[in-house]
Parts: structure tokens; sequence; C-alpha cells
């Protein structure tokens, strides 16, 4: 992470860094969004969050899955507000199994 003069934090993706590739080296894309849409590697990651004991890391993937799939309408209609979700899924979070289930249901709705 870099500062900027007033104090005011930069991260790298702010002023990504540009690399020239040698020739020859072969490259794919990449589209996190598909992967995050993926209902068996979301599956597989939450579980070795858990399974690691890290709650902090399942809550980032259940949101980075949310974020990409789930829209403020679709929240209310599983019984959830938008502030209940974003809060539980929070660093300062401790949602309900109750909460966590819901959230992991609205996440697997078509």
């Amino acid at each position: 992470m870099t500062h900027k003069s007033s104090g005011t934090k930069v991260s790298s993706v702010d002023r990504p860094k540009f690399v020239t590739l040698k020739s020859g080296v072969k490259t794919q894309s990449w589209h996190p969004t598909s992967e995050l849409l993926d209902e068996g590697k979301l599956a597989r990651a939450l579980f070795d969050a858990l399974k690691d004991e890290d709650i902090d890391a399942f809550k980032e993937i259940l949101m980075a899955h949310l974020e990409v799939k789930v829209k403020t309408k679709e929240a209310k209609e599983h019984g959830l507000s938008e502030r209940t979700m974003y809060e539980a899924l929070s660093h300062k979070g401790n949602p309900s199994l109750k909460t966590i289930a819901k959230i992991v249901k609205m996440a697997c709705a078509s």
C-alpha cells in the first residue's frame, strides 16, 4: 500500500502496475464474476473457510458472491434488509446461524 502526501492511503487497485511479458508467454483471461457465480466453487470455498475456522474469509467469500448475484430487492424477498446482510457479513458481524441460512438461501436462489 502506498500513501499520498495528504495521508490518504492509495491501494494498488488505484495505481496498477503494468508489466511487459517476455515474448512467447501465454496468458489466459480470467473472469472472477463467473467464478463467484459457480455454486460448486462457492460451496467448496465456504467449506474450506469453515474448516480452517476462518470466519472472516467465510464472510468475505459470501459477500463477494452476493455482490455479484443479489440485488437489494431479492434480499428483502428473503426476509433480510440490506443493512442486516452487510452488517452480518462485516468484519465486526456475528450473525446467527438463522441469518447465515437466509443469506446462503438467497445466494443460491436462481
